[in-house]
């Protein structure tokens, strides 16, 4: 049986919305211990109404703090209360204009550090099928994860010159079905590393990546200066996402209460027993 808490019964920078399982708990606590607020992560139970009525989401961990928001006001990526895996919330990339992508209203990625971005995601049809990714500026340094059906999960990132790279590139993704994806960058080596469902699929090192602006991207890549999509989340559903300032093979205790917390949440994606 999952025991679920209030907020009063959580860390003390807790300040997230509705309750808490022992799942999230313990996954909060560890952050609150090794990371403190440089690790978010949403899922899509419900949506705030900010000034105007334009809708957020808040931070599962630090509610007050930072949210996630249509990059152009008024325009909103398809949002189903149940439907996604375990029949859990989930947000969708139109297929037509407006895609309706999201970004995080301040910085959760440092520059020159180690992060993971993180997430559960239904690979899309379009071949700009941008599950997340890192805001850029001037047309340099954005980030971008694509997850295509039955063929790709790559990690493009636009160098200073403004050309986009493919740093690590995966070519066997399932088709429509929801899996725990995850990239993780290792800033002193220059590693990219994509795993799916725990397992690592494609790596690279000796990488750099220009200067971005820290704001973390779903259903898009986009560029904050310039104002443009470089890469837009069509046809493609997300039931959660997350970022960490860790490069997650540094921390196995994070990773392993971090699924544990998913698998709590989404019963579909944890792994057999062993028979």
């Amino acid at each position: 049986m999952t025991t679920l808490y209030t907020v009063t019964d959580a860390p003390s920078d807790l300040t997230g919305p509705g309750i808490f399982t022992d799942a999230e708990l313990a996954f909060f606590g560890h952050q609150y211990a090794n990371y403190r607020e440089t690790s978010h992560w949403w899922d899509f139970r419900g949506r705030q109404e900010l000034g105007a009525g334009t809708p957020s989401w808040a931070c599962r961990q630090s509610a007050g703090e930072v949210k996630l928001q249509p990059i152009v006001t008024g325009q909103l990526p398809i949002v189903n209360a149940a439907g996604g895996p375990s029949d859990v919330g989930y947000v969708f990339g139109r297929v037509s204009d407006p895609v309706g992508g999201l970004i995080t209203e301040s910085p959760v990625i440092a520059n020159g550090a180690d992060w993971t971005i993180w997430g559960v995601a239904e690979s899309g049809t379009h071949a700009q099928a941008v599950a997340a990714g890192i805001a850029g500026t001037g047309n340099v340094g954005a980030v971008a994860i694509l997850m295509r059906n039955s063929d790709l999960f790559q990690l493009h990132a636009r160098n200073a010159a403004g050309v986009s790279n493919i740093l690590a590139s995966y070519a066997d993704l399932p088709l429509n079905t929801y899996v725990r994806f995850s990239v993780a960058w290792k800033h002193s080596t220059g590693t990219a590393k994509l795993r799916l469902n725990g397992e690592v699929v494609a790596t690279s090192s000796g990488n750099t990546l220009a200067t971005h602006t820290g704001r973390a991207t779903l259903l898009a890549g986009y560029d904050l200066t310039a104002g443009f999509y470089v890469g837009q989340g069509r046809d493609l559903g997300v039931a959660m996402f997350g970022a960490a300032r860790v490069y997650e093979e540094d921390d196995p205790t994070w990773v392993a209460l971090r699924d544990a917390m998913i698998f709590d949440y989404i019963p579909a994606l944890a792994p057999s027993p062993p028979a």
